[in-house]
């Protein structure tokens, strides 16, 4: 409403002086002093005066040969406008805009939203929420200009323009067109791939990341629409495709709406059956890959998708030689004493006799929770129980940092139940545990249990020991599966040569 103000005001004294000079409304010769006509009038001798007002008259300055005469309505018109934007300004600087606005018509909320005003967007909001209030024709304008600035990544995103196109979308009213535009602009797709590969190797690593960055709003829904961004084909350039689905496959669930941060989505894997071309190429040549990115979205009554558009994104992946690693192994003191600092764990939770929580299930011997603070550098661990003499492997903890978020993560010991002698092996181990009440975890760095995530390149030579962690007896499979985070957890000691 400032900007407003400023504006209408500026708009005022530009108007004030050109209504004041006005218009011309007489050509010929007038006395400069009084403005008589001097038609018919001596001018040119030095003793020549006006008849009118009696000032010399003899040289052209002075005299004027056009007059003018102000406007009177450009001269109302400019001072109604310098009051209406003082008072503009005057409101927005009290901060009785909202009020303002709330009077006001569709088209200038719709205007004033397009100036800047937070209060003119809190308007539109509440009546696109109370349609059909707003009209249809400045809703369309509206609509259209949250989508222009959905569309503009310099602009910082606010969530009541998400809200509005939120309404929108949830009551039907975006046309085919803004729905593309609104599936294409709202989401931000990353695709890593692991640009080294082992030679005769036959997966590739990747993670798709989606990011709903620029539809989060103030409120909620969960909409009919189904959204997602998949790998549809991919394979090496000028090749037939290693890897195509099948186009017409639906996508999974429905497409949710949430408040400011919007909605986030991971989804990690392999590029698999590229040996054919890991094998052939020369160690040290590169492969060029070229992957097919869709981004889809659905509406569950129509056959077809209302969005489709294919991505073409190229990457070159190295091939090594077996021997060479991929993710590399770094030694710093520094940083391998923060990480031990950052890794606690909880009980470890069992039953007296595990069983399986259903058919064809895991028998889950025990399980733990390890949370994770914020840690300096990537690190890769393999992690084993130390039981009768033995070192189990029971799962693996793997971490990009150090922009991640503290987070937790469980880790169990599973075997399954047609792995007869594993399986009594395991509950040999387990009935020696029970025995001593507590086990030693330890946390070794393995490299290669970093290669599913394809950013990391290396990891801090890292090895953590959990000294006595306790082991906790519950009752059913569902509380050995869903242990709880434990405020006790155990803190290691890292191990140095």
């Amino acid at each position: 409403m400032i900007l407003i103000g400023i504006t209408i005001i500026v708009l005022g004294l530009f108007l004030l002086p050109l209504a004041w000079r006005g218009r011309i409304s007489a050509r010929g010769q007038f006395c400069r002093k009084c403005k008589f006509d001097l038609a018919g009038s001596p001018i040119q001798a030095e003793c020549d005066k006006c008849p009118e007002c009696g000032e010399s008259v003899s040289t052209q300055s002075a005299r004027r040969t056009t007059l003018r005469r102000s406007s009177r309505i450009g001269l109302v018109a400019s001072h109604i406008l310098l009051l209406l934007g003082s008072g503009t300004l005057g409101f927005g600087i009290w901060g009785n805009t909202a009020s303002i606005y709330a009077h006001l018509p569709d088209a200038i909320v719709v205007q004033g939203v397009k100036w800047g005003s937070t209060s003119a967007l809190d308007e539109a909001v509440k009546r696109s929420a109370n349609s059909p209030r707003f009209v249809n024709g400045y809703s369309d304008d509206l609509v259209d200009y949250a989508l222009k600035v959905q569309a503009d990544r310099s602009v910082a995103w606010d969530p009541r323009i998400g809200e509005i196109l939120r309404i929108a979308l949830v009551g039907g009213y975006l046309n085919p067109d803004q729905l593309n535009l609104y599936a294409i602009n709202g989401w931000t797709h990353t695709l890593d791939l692991r640009d080294k590969v082992h030679a005769g190797e036959k997966f590739i690593q990747y993670m798709l990341a989606s990011e709903g960055d620029r539809i989060g709003a103030t409120g909620h829904a969960v909409t009919q629409f189904r959204y997602g961004a998949r790998l549809i084909e991919y394979g090496v350039q000028g090749e037939e495709p290693v890897w195509r689905i099948d186009p017409k496959r639906r996508l999974g669930g429905k497409l949710y709406i949430g408040g400011e941060n919007g909605s986030r989505g991971w989804m990690g894997s392999s590029l698999w059956n590229m040996d054919q071309y890991t094998t052939k190429i020369k160690v040290g040549d590169s492969i060029p890959i070229y992957i097919d990115l869709e981004i889809r979205l659905e509406d569950p009554d129509i056959e077809e998708p209302i969005v489709s558009k294919i991505t073409r994104l190229e990457r070159s992946v190295l091939v090594l030689d077996p021997s060479e690693p991929i993710v590399r192994q770094i030694s710093n003191d520094e940083q391998a004493k923060h990480i031990a600092e950052a890794i606690s764990v909880g009980p470890l939770h069992t039953m007296v006799n595990p069983t399986p929580p259903g058919p064809n299930h895991y028998n889950i011997i025990m399980k733990l929770s390890a949370m994770i603070d914020v840690i300096p550098a990537s690190f890769s661990f393999k992690i084993y129980l130390q039981i009768g003499g033995e070192e189990v492997h029971i799962g693996e903890l793997v971490r990009e940092g150090p922009d991640e978020d503290p987070r937790g993560q469980y880790v169990q010991w599973g075997v399954s139940p047609n792995d007869s002698a594993g399986l009594e092996h395991a509950l040999a181990l387990h009935a020696i545990a029970l025995e001593q009440g507590t086990i030693d975890v330890v946390f070794k760095t393995e490299p290669d249990a970093a290669l599913k995530i394809p950013t990391i390149d290396q990891v801090v030579d890292t090895t953590i020991v959990f000294k006595d962690v306790p082991i906790k007896i519950v009752e059913t499979p569902s509380e050995v599966n869903n242990p709880g985070w434990n405020e006790n957890q155990v803190l290691g000691e890292l191990v140095t040569d």
